[in-house]
């Protein structure tokens, strides 16, 4: 693996994402990461990885249950805005966007609904058998 340069926004934006797990993952973390960053550091033709790389790799390891964390990096107010506002202020609240999902129900015919299905019994049950034997 080739020697990973970050710079250092990108050395402290990787400080906050191996926090959050426990110490003893961190070394196992950290060397997933810098495989990552080696590998996009390559295709890119980059010397120094800065935050968006380390973001970027990172995103690739981790599962997508991960970006909301991602978000709160990025963009702290427009995170706070959108998640922790409504908790805390009623505008907020009301302000929120409301998805109202419409589907067209299937029309059903007259003749489906009006005609009667005959069932057809394929082995006797127990009260058939009980019946024709009286």
């Amino acid at each position: 693996m080739a020697q990973v340069r970050l710079s250092r926004e990108a050395e402290r934006t990787l400080q906050k994402i191996i926090a959050i797990w426990p110490q003893i993952m961190h070394q196992q973390r950290k060397e997933k990461i810098f495989t990552m960053l080696s590998l996009l550091m390559g295709a890119r033709k980059v010397r120094i990885a800065d935050q968006a790389l380390v973001i970027e790799a990172v995103k690739l390891i981790v599962p997508k249950s991960y970006d909301p964390f991602f978000h709160m990096m990025e963009n702290m107010e427009k995170f706070k805005r959108l998640t922790l506002d409504p908790f805390d202020d009623m505008q907020a609240y009301a302000a929120l966007p409301i998805k109202v999902k419409r589907w067209k129900y299937p029309r059903r015919s007259h003749q489906k609904a009006t005609a009667k299905k005959k069932i057809k019994v394929t082995s006797p049950s127990f009260c058939s058998i009980i019946l024709s034997q009286n």
